[in-house]
């Protein structure tokens, strides 16, 4: 029977993902989007590393209009690794390559979704999108004929023949970037916003009913780092990459970091603070704002006062305080996260951006891995002490 995908209110398309990419019943993942984007990727990074190792892979990927970034397809090739095959799909006429498939598959069965969310943080978790999903037997006639369709489809996708597809390697993807293909994420152009209403004669702009309310939707799941993928065994000595924590959010999502740690490490987190990135909050005129995207960006400043880092959906922003003992960094997503996950702040590659945060839950396959570095207990940590630790 078909299921219908309605998010983001209702089954969203990247939590059916990481769940059949984590379900050991399915052998081969087939794929055809119009854009990806690193957002899209890091939401279900760490279950296409699971499928990756120990199934197949095969991905074909648009690049017109800009709607692919370098950076969505570098991300892509990292989680996919030698298991997997990564194709660019564009045909010179000028016509788009808009498909939006995915297929789970074994020897007997298969789920499909067909819809219209790309591997784009909004198509998976925050956009309204709408997709159907079909669970197939092919002891079926009818649900083999159908696969048989689809697979062929996609295969017409995946072949180098007509000249149309071509296979993603870091060459590729150099060429692709050198004849203007693709675009970092800091080169597109930003959403287009709504021109502010013309003033009246006498300059005195009266009330207004905004048209169109503003309604939260669910918080999309934590993310990974894509950069790296997991952690080494043992860190190096001297070398400090990253800085992991056991963290309990405040009900508003705030969080205390340890001072301790900033002192003990000064320079990753650039103490004593100053002036760093461009703020990226919500409706400044004065800094033009990118693609929204889970990149944290922290900017932080000051000599005397202290800062209090505060997170929306488009970036970290700071807001000072007189000065006190304690950092924090408030994030109201983090506020359903909980408590004792663990929080892993690494220094970003991306122009512009100084941090990016990783939040491992409870549950997650890498959760112990990362819980083994935090060996330095936090002062004052109540009835359960709290660690962090460097890697």
């Amino acid at each position: 029977m078909p299921f219908l995908l309605s998010q983001p209110h209702y089954h969203r398309l990247g939590d059916v993902l990481n769940r059949g990419l984590r379900d050991r019943t399915w052998t081969t993942f087939r794929a055809a989007v119009a854009f990806v984007k690193r957002s899209g990727i890091k939401g279900i990074a760490d279950s296409l590393r699971v499928f990756a190792q120990r199934g197949h892979i095969r991905i074909a990927v648009g690049v017109d209009v800009h709607g692919t970034s370098v950076e969505g397809l570098e991300s892509l090739l990292d989680c996919v690794g030698d298991r997997g095959e990564v194709f660019v799909f564009h045909n010179e006429n000028g016509w788009t390559f808009h498909p939006k498939m995915y297929v789970l598959s074994n020897d007997t069965s298969a789920e499909v979704i067909i819809g219209s969310g790309n591997l784009t943080h909004g198509g998976l978790f925050d956009n309204y999108e709408a997709s159907v999903v079909l669970s197939l037997d092919f002891a079926d006639d009818d649900d083999q004929a159908f696969f048989i369709d689809l697979k062929a489809i996609l295969d017409a996708y995946f072949d180098l023949r007509p000249g149309t597809a071509v296979a993603l390697t870091d060459e590729t993807l150099q060429r692709l970037t050198a004849d203007g293909y693709i675009l970092r994420e800091a080169e597109m152009r930003p959403p287009a916003r709504r021109p502010p209403a013309p003033l009246p004669e006498d300059g005195v702009r009266p009330p207004v009913t905004q048209l169109f309310k503003n309604v939260p939707v669910p918080a999309p799941p934590a993310v990974s780092v894509i950069a790296g993928g997991p952690p080494p065994p043992a860190a190096r000595a001297g070398a400090r990459r990253g800085f992991v924590i056991q963290i309990k959010p405040h009900h508003n999502g705030e969080i205390f970091l340890s001072k301790k740690a900033v002192n003990d490490n000064p320079e990753f987190f650039g103490f004593p603070f100053r002036g760093r990135t461009t703020p990226k909050r919500a409706g400044n005129p004065s800094y033009p704002q990118r693609v929204p995207d889970p990149i944290v960006n922290i900017r932080v400043y000051g000599k005397a006062r202290s800062p209090m880092l505060s997170l929306d959906r488009y970036g970290l922003n700071t807001v000072y305080y007189e000065p006190k003992s304690e950092i924090r960094i408030t994030a109201s997503p983090l506020k359903t996260v909980p408590p004792y996950s663990v929080m892993i702040l690494q220094h970003s590659d991306v122009d512009g951006v100084d941090y990016e945060i990783t939040i491992h839950r409870l549950e997650s396959p890498r959760y112990l891995t990362w819980l083994k570095r935090c060996d330095n207990p936090m002062p004052g940590g109540g009835k359960r002490e709290r660690y962090f630790g460097w890697f």
